[in-house]
């Protein structure tokens, strides 16, 4: 089974209250507390404004299944997860880091650097990026998911992927909307 890359729209309002209260972020992504145990040992009205905390949006959501990395790769030319530079290594890279959910930490990103994210992807030369795909590169540095041949033909694949991602984030933008990252 391979991982996921999750992205969620969500208000920066909603973002303030994850990082007061980050049980909130189990309220934001499963709609419940999963160990309600954690808070045994609040007070009654600190349970109640996590336990009845609620979104002020329904989310919208993008799934990126399994390239998320090839697509690390062709924006920032790293391998590994969390390099690059600001604003296109947003697949992989820390910013708002908060809580666990699936293989790792939430990651944030307020409407301010979903602006700078979508300037950046629409800025991006597609002609440039095709020159950046190489399958045999990709195989040989075991760019994930890990067992799949990359083969020359992958590469449109990779690209509209990209129009997808730039085109929800535009969304997202226009909607004066953050956006918070999953692997699962």
């Amino acid at each position: 089974m391979s991982m996921n890359l999750e992205l969620y729209t969500i208000s920066d309002s909603d973002i303030r209250d994850i990082v007061e209260e980050p049980l909130r972020l189990e309220m934001l992504h499963y709609g419940q507390i999963l160990d309600p145990e954690q808070l045994d040992d609040l007070e009654e009205p600190h349970k109640q404004s996590i336990s009845g905390w609620l979104p002020k949006i329904k989310p919208d959501i993008f799934y990126i299944e399994g390239m998320f990395q090839s697509l690390h790769y062709l924006l920032t030319l790293e391998t590994e997860w969390g390099l690059g530079a600001f604003p296109l290594n947003f697949l992989t890279g820390k910013r708002l880091d908060i809580g666990e959910i699936g293989w790792g930490k939430a990651t944030f990103y307020y409407a301010d650097e979903v602006k700078e994210i979508t300037e950046a992807l629409n800025g991006l030369n597609y002609d440039e990026l095709r020159k950046r795909y190489n399958a045999d590169f990709f195989n040989e540095k075991k760019i994930y998911p890990r067992g799949y041949t990359w083969m020359p033909t992958d590469e449109e694949s990779l690209l509209d992927k990209l129009k997808e991602i730039t085109e929800f984030f535009g969304n997202a933008k226009d909607n004066n909307l953050g956006i918070y990252r999953v692997l699962v």
